[in-house]
């Protein structure tokens, strides 16, 4: 386990945020026992899960995520891929 380099505040029993509520990590008991991470770049949602359900380790793993989201968007490489609409104009083209 890494040290947490975020402030993780509590929001409710299963939902926390970080980076000044940049990043969301929470786990819905009723479809998964692990943690999902989410967060919003460029205007697009995108989420993990974590594959954890250790809320210590879902955070690492979360942090870990979400820098290297940041990472990628500074150095202007895609967060994600393309979008359904763009692959099918691609393929009627």
């Amino acid at each position: 386990m890494r040290v947490s380099i975020a402030k993780w505040k509590k929001r409710s029993k299963h939902r926390y945020t970080a980076f000044d509520g940049r990043l969301y990590l929470e786990r819905r008991p009723n479809v998964s026992p692990h943690f999902h991470a989410r967060t919003h770049v460029q205007n697009i949602k995108i989420q993990k899960t974590t594959r954890t359900p250790d809320l210590p380790d879902a955070k690492g793993v979360a942090e870990t995520w979400f820098l290297n989201l940041r990472q990628r968007v500074e150095q202007g490489i895609p967060v994600s891929g393309r979008t359904f609409k763009t692959a099918a104009a691609a393929f009627l083209d």
